[in-house]
């Protein structure tokens, strides 16, 4: 024991405050703010991981509390902001509530048998993907404006970041659905 297995639990869950961060700096109109607090969050995403593996501090406490819940917290920051803001409708909310509802419900309730919640749990990773590399890319253009094309090639590494975060997760459910 390092004496440091709590680091990778506390980047997880300062995604909350990050989500409130950035939705109240979109709110005030401060969209490098709000993007720069976003990519820091995604950041934290990343390194969380990367440091439970390195220092021996995974947990379920973590890994399947802590993770997903700082997940949610950056996410619905990052989509109230674009939403109280006017920049994308409130139909993308319930679009969001939707596929998630769809997703979480087999896995919450147990319901479906082992494969569709095999399946949900491997979608999960894939809709926070999607959803905030999409997000974070639109406070970009936001934060930067339409002129500023250089913004599309930042993009490209906070993709491959992104994508990165959940890779290994994603190899795994690929490898266990294969299984199965």
């Amino acid at each position: 024991m390092s004496g440091y297995e709590w680091i990778p639990s506390a980047l997880s869950l300062s995604r909350i405050p990050l989500g409130f961060t950035v939705a109240i700096c979109a709110l005030e109109n401060q969209w490098k703010l709000a993007f720069a607090f976003g990519a820091v969050g995604l950041l934290t995403d990343w390194l969380d991981g990367f440091l439970a593996d390195r220092l021996g501090a995974k947990s379920d406490l973590g890994g399947k509390l802590f993770d997903p819940l700082g997940d949610f917290a950056l996410t619905a920051g990052m989509l109230a902001g674009l939403v109280f803001t006017k920049t994308v409708p409130w139909s993308v909310v319930w679009l969001a509530v939707a596929i998630l509802a769809a997703i979480w419900a087999p896995i919450v309730l147990g319901k479906g048998g082992y494969r569709l919640r095999l399946v949900c749990e491997g979608l999960a990773p894939l809709y926070y993907l999607a959803a905030v590399l999409g997000f974070i890319i639109i406070y970009m253009f936001r934060a930067f404006g339409a002129g500023a094309w250089w913004w599309l090639a930042a993009s490209t590494p906070l993709a491959i970041i992104t994508i990165r975060i959940k890779r290994y997760r994603l190899a795994a459910w690929f490898k266990l659905l294969k299984s199965k």
